[in-house]
């Protein structure tokens, strides 16, 4: 199963569009907020695969997108959100209680426009850096283990 993690596209739906027709081959679409209404008429490219819109600090508040997400790829559970809520601007540490309280392997989240990939004890902290610059993640699991990996669709070095 893989999943592609966007972020931070701030109105650029044109890059979104790039990143979706480079993986086809995705079974879902997380959109960590700020810009989550970029993916509305890509349907293209998600009409047939769930997609996850989250609420950034910059969606208007019309759109009724959650803050956060905590659901299953194969076994591998995880928790997302855009992260202003969770201040991890000043660190990951309440990120961390909040995907540990629900048990979760992995932790996504936006809001620095900073490509990032931790583990800390038992969590894996990833943050897929600005789509707005090209920056994305590919999620991939074979339902007991995963791999996360950073990419760039404007064809600069990956991460």
């Amino acid at each position: 199963m893989k999943a592609v993690i966007v972020s931070d596209s701030h109105g650029n739906s044109g890059i979104i569009e790039r990143i979706l027709a480079a993986e086809r081959n995705t079974d879902c679409v997380i959109h960590l907020g700020d810009g989550a209404d970029d993916l509305m008429g890509l349907t293209a490219y998600t009409g047939r695969i769930p997609v996850y819109q989250l609420k950034g600090n910059n969606d208007p508040s019309f759109y009724n997108f959650s803050p956060k997400l905590i659901t299953y790829m194969g076994n591998i559970k995880f928790f997302a959100c855009h992260g202003h809520l969770l201040d991890v601007k000043y660190g990951l540490t309440k990120l961390y209680y909040a995907a540990k309280q629900d048990e979760c392997r992995v932790a996504f989240f936006g809001h620095t426009h900073i490509p990032f990939i931790e583990e800390s004890e038992d969590i894996t902290f990833f943050n897929p850096g600005c789509a707005y610059m090209g920056q994305y993640g590919v999620f991939e699991t074979n339902h007991q283990t995963f791999t996360l990996v950073h990419k760039n669709i404007l064809g600069q070095k990956k991460i």
